[in-house]
């Protein structure tokens, strides 16, 4: 009993005093066992297993420490990652928006900006006369307020939006808690108005409101001083529970329609009221 408290109390010594450099610490800590074992008339063989275990145990420690995500499996797709898209997926949440986003969304094709946002077969869907049914195929109250040949006044005519006249734009429009990144491309006779991002501060907030995915809009008014637009219908709602304005000088409205039971005609017949007291305002990101 006492010789087997001594060995186990080496044991704890030695693993305090060799950690550093455990990689020598097996061979040492295993002669000084069978010295000790010799001492006593010990057989050493279950000490020796004992101490090898330790070592293994030590040294599985450290890798884990050193290369965590290969030992859990969490890094072996890393590098597949980093060659994709960073937009790959249309409910992808964002904590950043900087200009190498900007720049990847100006710079790819219009089907791939498309199913991004997860609109499938964007490409084909091009000629207004061919494509009017199809928009219009799902029965849905919005549709009432849906401007399929919108232009994009407000973006042509606004020094806000226009400078550089470019075909595909993309606006920063900010609230005290949140930050939407609206993509607009003009480039072809079908328009679309693109919710590509939006940042929340929940904590400034004071309550959680979760980020908003990336998708197609709805635009509901084009005219020369402002648009109208909203998201998508959610399942199960009547109406969008999103809806936003933004004019010709800037000038940024989101509202909510928490329920999805307020029909959009409130906000097109108070739109001038409404964006005439907003202190928010949309930029376009260069």
């Amino acid at each position: 009993m006492i010789r087997s408290l001594i060995i186990k109390c080496c044991l704890v010594i030695c693993l305090i005093i060799l950690p550093n450099n455990y990689a020598h610490s097996a061979g040492a800590i295993i002669k000084i066992f069978q010295g000790i074992g010799k001492f006593f008339g010990k057989n050493i063989d279950e000490t020796t297993n004992i101490i090898k275990q330790s070592d293994e145990s030590i040294t599985l420690n450290k890798e884990i420490l050193e290369k965590p995500d290969e030992i859990l499996g969490l890094g072996k797709n890393k590098n597949k990652i980093a060659d994709e898209s960073i937009f790959n997926k249309a409910d992808e949440q964002i904590s950043s928006f900087d200009t190498t986003k900007v720049t990847e969304i100006k710079g790819l094709k219009q089907d791939k900006l498309l199913e991004m946002h997860g609109i499938k077969h964007g490409d084909k869907i091009i000629d207004l006369a061919e494509t009017t049914q199809e928009f219009f195929d799902e029965d849905e109250a919005i549709n009432v307020f849906r401007i399929v040949a919108w232009i994009g006044r407000v973006f042509r005519v606004s020094n806000v939006f226009n400078q550089p006249k470019e075909e595909r734009i993309v606006i920063k429009c900010e609230t005290n808690f949140q930050e939407y990144y609206f993509t607009a491309d003009l480039s072809r006779e079908k328009k679309w108005l693109l919710l590509s991002g939006n940042i929340i501060n929940n904590k400034k907030q004071g309550f959680y409101s979760p980020q908003l995915k990336k998708q197609n809009l709805y635009v509901l008014a084009d005219k020369e001083e402002y648009l109208i637009f909203s998201t998508m219908t959610p399942k199960g709602k009547k109406y969008p529970t999103n809806y936003f304005i933004i004019n010709k000088e800037g000038f940024f409205v989101h509202e909510k329609n928490i329920y999805g039971t307020e029909s959009p005609n409130y906000i097109i017949i108070n739109a001038q009221n409404k964006i005439s007291k907003s202190i928010y305002k949309c930029k376009k990101m260069i």
